[in-house]
């Protein structure tokens, strides 16, 4: 944990999201998806991870944070997640028109003042995405990729196929990192249920421990819409 907090100092914080393919086999083996970058994640994402510490402020210091950010120059939305299963109690994704004008905001005194302590900031674009990932849905999996990153982008694909077979996944996206000392990628997967993922993760095949891919799990419920 001590590594990892050192590795994520900075502004804000930026991780996880998502391994996949989607729940339709055809789909899951076809090219990914082109045209415009999904909803909630782009074009430009910061990717927020609150540590114990800091996710014990995040309930009365949220209202705040979030209005400082809306008066900030393209802001596009704020989402808030809350875990079922992570050693991080909170995470954020902060959405912008592009990465200037968020760079701006991250550093504007209006929103720094508001910024609880002990977080990191990165921010990400997408490499790639499968199935459905237009929407945050009614559960998450967030992976910070902290290691043995080489060849993501095809390990995602690899890795695609494994998902579609998973009753209950809907979409997975792979974020690059393009600015920040944070993880290098992060990996979403969209579910339709908090419990479709439960168990996943103790199949001896799951990719994230067949891939060698080192990385922090977490499921997590929306909290803000």
């Amino acid at each position: 944990m001590q590594a990892l907090r050192g590795a994520y100092a900075g502004l804000l914080v930026s991780a996880a999201l998502i391994l996949g393919g989607c729940d339709r086999g055809s789909e899951a083996e076809a090219a990914p998806t082109a045209g415009p970058p999904p909803s909630w994640l782009s074009p430009t994402v910061a990717v927020v991870f609150f540590d114990e510490g800091s996710g014990r402020e995040v309930p009365g210091s949220w209202a705040g944070v979030d209005a400082a950010l809306r008066a900030q120059p393209g802001f596009q939305r704020n989402l808030l997640f809350g875990a079922q299963q992570s050693e991080h109690p909170y995470v954020s994704f902060v959405v912008w028109d592009d990465a200037e004008a968020l760079a701006s905001a991250l550093a504007a005194p209006t929103v720094r003042e508001k910024l609880v302590a002990d977080v990191a900031a990165g921010t990400y674009e997408r490499a790639e995405h499968r199935g459905d990932v237009s929407e945050a849905g009614a559960a998450v999996t967030i992976v910070p990729i902290t290691g043995s990153v080489g060849d993501m982008e095809e390990k995602f694909r690899q890795a695609s196929a494994w998902f579609a077979r998973r009753e209950g996944f809907l979409g997975a996206l792979l974020l690059r990192r393009v600015a920040g000392a944070t993880a290098p990628y992060v990996l979403v997967a969209r579910w339709s249920s908090a419990d479709a993922f439960a168990g996943v993760t103790a199949d001896r095949d799951f990719p994230l421990h067949t891939s060698g891919v080192e990385g922090i799990l977490g499921t997590y419920v929306p909290v803000t819409p």
